[in-house]
């Protein structure tokens, strides 16, 4: 195995039947490593994975759903490019990053929330002293 096998990332060397022929070290910490890079996306993506691998001229991206060793639903983004009949394939968690905007979303909303109530009581606390003045011009100005 060459260096590939420090990868940050899980990377995966397939040929051309999608066979896996090297992976990180990261991969394997990750996913339960078969012979096929089939056997670790779900079922039913393995349409969409032959889809995004078939592009065997060219670079492609995608999502995936993939097996992981904690998860059998886990969503990916894959990278493959192509080289000759050997695709470099990347796989990138996305749930940790969805955490993470799921995190700020909600912090965003509950601000927005809390500005809502805010204003609420001011527009009620404007009405009320309108109506004072309109109703009562002289004692207002006093």
């Amino acid at each position: 195995m060459s260096d590939l096998k420090y990868s940050p990332q899980p990377y995966f060397l397939l040929d051309r039947d999608y066979n896996i022929l090297e992976f990180s070290q990261i991969g394997s910490e990750i996913f339960s490593i078969g012979d096929k890079f089939l056997d670790l996306v779900d079922w039913e993506s393995h349409g969409k994975t032959k889809t995004i691998l078939g592009k065997k001229e060219s670079r492609a991206e995608g999502e995936l759903i993939m097996k992981t060793k904690e998860s059998p639903y886990a969503l990916f983004d894959i990278s493959v490019n192509w080289n000759g009949d050997n695709g470099h394939v990347i796989c990138i968690e996305k749930d940790h990053r969805l955490a993470e905007l799921e995190s700020i979303v909600q912090k965003h909303r509950k601000r927005l929330a809390e500005t809502n109530i805010e204003l609420l009581e001011k527009k009620s606390w404007l009405k009320k002293h309108f109506l004072r003045l309109k109703v009562f011009p002289a004692h207002s100005l006093s």
